[in-house]
């Protein structure tokens, strides 16, 4: 059997022999497969491919180190806070370090691509990276010399027009140095345009303009002779137009040089009328300066009339300051208002007059005029205590008085504490005005009435609430007399502890009876449940018609409130009403009584019982009769026995003595208050 040859990559061609025998390995003949064919090709063709790995790695390496160099130069070109692109007129022209911009931004550049350069490890591809290098670079330096070239036009423009701008400026100031110079300098430098741009300038345009403006500004300065000098100096640069309008100028110039001298003249005579100065006006001869000069008096006498008010309310104003401290006015001030504005004097006199009395009581006012005796005087001391009688309070707040200020009825918190204020000094105010008391201005009464009309009965009721809480009694009554209507009712019952929970009730069924609302129109109109058969039950009761007036209408708009509320029927209405107005109505010694808060009559008789026991001894003076019959304390327990008691305003359940038709007093002549309460 023949060997098999068999290819040996590692070495020698291999020959197995016939596997019948024990023959050995020998030499084979050469094959195709030869190692040094084999080694030979394969190191060709690797070199071959490692050659062109590396060169890709090259290209490579360059093409990232061109791309870096791109956006970093692009950076130096447009970055928004120091890309030279960016570097404009005068800033691109004068470098801080004193290089041009080409230079110093060329260096950078440099930089950029010297450090790109040091990256690349290999020749070849630092061979690719020149070639770009050396074409971005001088790509660079063109643009930014581009650049420069550019900023330079734009700086030249700008020093330029600033030049003519400063020249013109010195050509306006009417200072004849300043003007010279200034055209000096504006004709060499539209020369210097001239001579950059290849085109004269026009100069009728350029230097007319300014000789024209140069004739405004003698004219403004009343030098009509001065400006036509200048015409006749420079009307070579002037046209023929700016020559025309600077000779009507001039004229104009010359006829106001003789309004003002003629005004001066007339104007200037102290011993001519107003009427005088008109007349020698109209004398003058040139109809042109004539009208001007009678228009220029004209407005020369409104001046001076002006001035004379001016002055007069000066000097008004320096007596109404010297009048708000109090003091006298000074005879020289006087004076000088009574020579200016004798009208004016007698008014500022007068309020001097009441402005020193606005800090004296009315009866203080009184007296003082009718001692001084003036007329004058007694009518402002009449005027003063007229108005405090109409209006305390107004006149308090216009004065401070007390410390009074406007209500700020926007906001019910805020007027509690004025109101606090107010309720400290209401006797203060009284007494010191001779008036009633008074809670608030009719200013402030009519706004707080408009504001509460536009509230809901619960709005007005919470509104009341914190504009009153922990006001004293006196002041809630005089309140609530003041402002009248619902709003008086709601504030006395909101005082009232026992009837504070149904003020809000209360003004729901006076607004549903004003509206008519028919799910109470049985209260009118209902002879058996109604309004008309419930008086019966304050006989015996209260006495004073007023009382039961105000009493009833509580009661009723309570009980249409109940039906609103849908918390009564028309049967219960008024029965739940009354109870929670008055209390339990109860008899007592031939007399009705209102019990609350549980009270009842054996509380009442114990009450009275206890009295008697504590005075049972007291033989001193202890109560008066109405006929002025003293009684002792004893005599007074005796007599409280079978006497009646009549509602008191002092709190809940508290009562007057009654004596026949009026009550006991006692030493000091107060009525006598019996507060009943529970037994505990």
């Amino acid at each position: 059997m023949a060997g098999i040859t068999v290819p040996n990559p590692y070495g020698q061609n291999v020959a197995i022999g016939p596997t019948n025998g024990l023959g050995g390995l020998h030499e084979a003949p050469e094959t195709k497969y030869g190692l040094d064919k084999v080694v030979g090709g394969a190191a060709k063709e690797v070199a071959g491919a490692v050659s062109r790995w590396q060169d890709e790695i090259d290209r490579t390496n360059a093409k990232d180190a061109i791309n870096k160099t791109q956006q970093q130069l692009r950076d130096l070109e447009t970055n928004q806070e120091n890309g030279w692109a960016n570097i404009l007129g005068e800033n691109a022209l004068k470098r801080p370090d004193g290089k041009s911009l080409v230079d110093e931004y060329q260096l950078k550049a440099k930089e950029v691509i010297d450090t790109q350069l040091s990256e690349l490890k290999t020749s070849a591809a630092r061979k690719y990276f020149e070639r770009y290098a050396e074409t971005a670079y001088q790509q660079n330096g063109n643009r930014l010399q581009t650049h420069l070239i550019n900023q330079q036009k734009i700086y030249d423009k700008a020093v330029s027009a600033a030049t003519i701008k400063t020249a013109q400026d010195d050509i306006r100031s009417g200072d004849l140095a300043r003007m010279r110079s200034g055209f000096a300098v504006l004709e060499a430098e539209y020369q210097n345009l001239a001579n950059k741009t290849g085109l004269p300038a026009d100069r009728y345009e350029t230097v007319g303009a300014m000789h024209a403006i140069a004739i405004e500004n003698f004219i403004d300065g009343k030098n009509p002779d001065a400006a036509a000098a200048w015409l006749e100096a420079n009307r070579s640069s002037m046209s023929s137009e700016q020559i025309k309008q600077a000779r009507e100028l001039i004229k104009e110039g010359k006829t106001s040089a003789a309004v003002d001298s003629e005004t001066q003249r007339i104007l200037s005579n102290p011993s001519l009328t107003d009427a005088q100065a008109y007349k020698t006006a109209s004398d003058i001869k040139d109809r042109e300066v004539r009208e001007k000069v009678v228009l220029k008096i004209g407005q020369e006498l409104t001046r001076r009339q002006e001035l004379r008010r001016l002055e007069v309310e000066e000097l008004k104003d320096q007596a109404m300051q010297i009048t708000l401290t109090g003091e006298e006015l000074p005879a020289s001030l006087l004076n000088d208002l009574r020579e200016r504005d004798v009208d004016v004097y007698e008014k500022v006199l007068s309020d001097n007059f009441e402005v020193r009395m606005s800090g004296m009581s009315s009866a203080d006012i009184a007296r003082a005029a009718k001692t001084g005796g003036a007329p004058r005087l007694q009518k402002s001391a009449q005027a003063i205590v007229k108005k405090r009688s109409a209006d305390p309070v107004g006149v308090a707040v216009d004065s401070g008085l007390y410390g009074f200020e406007a209500l700020n009825i926007s906001s019910p918190e805020a007027m509690l504490t004025q109101l606090q204020n107010r309720a400290d000094n209401i006797q203060n105010l009284s007494n010191w005005y001779g008036t009633e008391p008074a809670m608030f201005s009719k200013a402030e009464k009519e706004a707080l009435n408009n504001t509460l009309d536009e509230m809901s009965p619960l709005d007005r009721n919470k509104f009341l609430q914190k504009m009153t809480s922990g006001l004293p009694a006196q002041a809630l009554y005089v309140m609530a007399k003041q402002l009248g209507g619902t709003t008086s009712q709601t504030i006395l019952l909101q005082a009232d502890a026992f009837t504070s929970g149904v003020a809000s009730t209360y003004l729901r069924g006076k607004q549903a009876l004003g509206e008519k609302q028919v799910a109470v129109s049985w209260i009118e109109s209902n002879a058996t449940l109604g309004t008309k058969n419930q008086w019966d039950r304050l006989n015996g009761l209260y006495d004073d018609p007023q009382v039961r007036e105000h009493v009833m209408d509580a009661v009723e708009g309570v009980a249409a409130g109940y039906i609103i509320e849908g918390s009564a029927t028309m049967s219960t209405a008024f029965e739940k009403a009354f109870k929670a107005v008055i209390g339990d109505i109860e008899e007592y010694n031939g007399r009705k009584v209102a019990l609350r808060n549980g009270v009842t009559l054996y509380d009442v008789r114990r009450t009275v019982v206890a009295y008697r026991n504590r005075l049972r001894n007291e033989d001193k003076e202890f109560a008066k009769l109405p006929n002025g019959q003293t009684m002792s304390g004893k005599q007074f327990g005796t007599f409280l026995m079978n006497a009646q008691l009549m509602p008191a305003p002092e709190g809940d359940n508290s009562f007057y003595v009654v004596a026949g038709d009026s009550y006991l007093y006692d030493t000091k002549n107060q009525p006598i208050v019996i507060t009943v309460e529970t037994a505990r």
